[in-house]
Order: structure tokens, then C-alpha cells, then sequence
């Protein structure tokens, strides 16, 4: 039987992967068990961006909450297989990120039913505001997200207010201050200037420039920056003095990349 050479590399998603993905998988999870209950997944990041929004229409990674079941499991494998997508396609590391709350689960809103075994939910709207916000990554997408966010709202009539944004993170997170104060602050400004479509260009251009940078160390150094925050995710007991070591390691690793490169500009 022929095969497909494994895909290694990071796939480009569009709005039309996630429905063409979503519903073989559920035709997946189907014929491994006829019976069983209705499998849930949750998108954020960027997936939740591109099923919900229309200011971009493709996602590097898909970002998702998903209980890994053992048919789960078996169906995403096929999936894999069929369309040669990377390893660890549905990424579930999401949750050992700053930007995961056990709340989410609750405030996340459907997407779509793919053959009543599959329901796919999305966080949306200042929810998705304060995720991108706690993330806080600005060599990924989250700032011009909020910006894109922000002005996609306002075109449909639903305009959301700096304190649908303060109440959105304290029911996340605890309080507005769990968002780190340079964050906090770009947000404020950016609603109260309300020039959404010319500074999501700019972020937009800034944030690839920054992608740039820390893909070419990573492919140098093999730093990885992919989950920058997660120490700050593990619990108390988890934290030794080897492992934060190494997380500090690879920080200041990082900024000293940025510095290089701000430097050469």
C-alpha cells in the first residue's frame, strides 16, 4: 500500500481546512465506535480567529482544548494520515500555556456539529480579547488579533468596550491585573483611539518581523519559543530549581535575539 512521506513541518490552515478536517474526523470517530457519545473540541488561538473572523483567513497552528480519548486519539491518527498533516496537528498544548483557564470550557460558544459526534465550540469576542492578551506573544498574532478583533466587532454593531475586556479577564483569570500592565495599557489605547484597521496593519508587519527573528535563532540555537510561558503554568511542586533555571535560560536566550536584531534595524 503506497504511502505519504510524513509532513514535519508547520501547516498553513484556512477557514476551509477546519470544516474539511473537522467533519473526517468525525466520520472517524463514527466508525470506531457507533455508539459512542458526542466528543467535544474547543478552539483558540488562532483557529478560533479564522472560524469566527473574517479580518484573516488562515492559522498557523490549530490551537485546541480536546479530551484525548483513546478513539479520539485513533481518529486524529487517521486524519494525519490521509491529508499528511505534521504530528500533534490538533495542538492541545494550549493548556500549559499562561493564556489557559479551566473557564474557558464555560464561556467558549458553538461552532459547528460535524455528524452528531462532534462538537466544535470557539472563544470568541473579549473572551478571545483577554487570552490573546494574557499570551502576550508579539512574535505571534496576538496583538494584531485584538486589534483585528476590535474593528471586525465594531463594523458588525457589536463594538466591545474596554470593560467588556476587564470583565472578560477577571472571569478567566481572576482580576484585570492578571493581564501584564504593558498589555493592559496597549489594549486601553487601542480602544480609546479606535484607528483599528491602520494599526492592524502596522502590528501585523511588526509581528512577522519578530517571527522572522526568533524562527532563524530557533533554527540556529534550537531554543524553542513555542511555549515561553508554560512555567509559570506548573504547579507549585514542579517548579525545582532545574527546571526554572532552564526556563530563564531560554528567556534571556530569547530577548537577547530580539535585542540583536533591533540593534541591526
Amino acid at each position: 500500500m503506497a504511502t505519504h512521506p510524513v509532513n514535519n513541518y508547520k501547516r498553513v490552515y484556512m477557514r476551509e481546512s477546519l470544516d474539511l478536517y473537522f467533519g473526517e474526523l468525525a466520520e472517524a470517530l463514527r466508525k470506531a465506535d457507533p455508539t459512542m457519545a458526542p466528543e467535544e473540541i474547543i478552539l483558540v488561538g488562532g483557529a478560533a480567529v479564522i472560524a469566527e473572523y473574517r479580518f484573516r483567513g488562515t492559522a498557523d497552528g490549530m490551537s485546541v482544548i480536546i479530551q484525548m480519548t483513546p478513539a479520539m486519539e485513533q481518529a486524529i491518527g487517521q486524519v494525519e494520515r490521509k491529508f499528511n498533516l505534521p504530528p500533534g496537528w490538533l495542538e492541545n498544548d494550549f493548556i500549559y500555556s499562561d493564556g489557559y483557564s479551566e473557564r474557558i470550557r464555560e464561556v467558549a460558544v458553538p461552532y459547528k456539529t460535524f455528524g452528531d459526534v462532534l462538537h466544535v465550540r470557539a472563544v470568541t469576542g473579549a473572551y478571545l480579547i483577554a487570552v490573546k492578551l494574557r499570551s502576550g506573544r508579539k512574535s505571534r498574532r496576538d496583538l494584531s488579533d485584538v486589534v483585528g478583533i476590535l474593528g471586525e466587532h465594531e463594523k458588525r454593531g457589536e463594538s466591545i468596550s474596554i470593560e467588556d475586556v476587564r470583565n472578560a479577564a477577571a472571569e478567566l483569570y481572576g482580576d484585570w491585573e492578571s493581564i501584564g500592565t504593558p498589555f493592559r495599557a496597549f489594549v486601553e489605547d487601542v480602544i480609546r483611539a479606535g484607528d483599528y484597521e491602520d494599526r492592524y496593519v502596522t502590528l501585523s508587519v511588526e509581528e512577522q518581523q519578530a517571527g522572522d527573528v526568533l524562527r532563524k535563532f530557533h533554527g540556529t540555537s534550537g531554543v524553542t519559543a513555542s511555549k515561553p510561558n508554560r512555567i509559570n503554568t506548573l504547579p507549585d511542586h514542579q517548579k525545582t530549581p532545574s527546571i526554572q533555571a532552564r526556563f530563564q535560560r531560554r528567556q534571556a536566550q530569547r530577548d537577547i535575539a530580539q535585542e540583536l536584531e533591533q540593534e541591526k534595524e
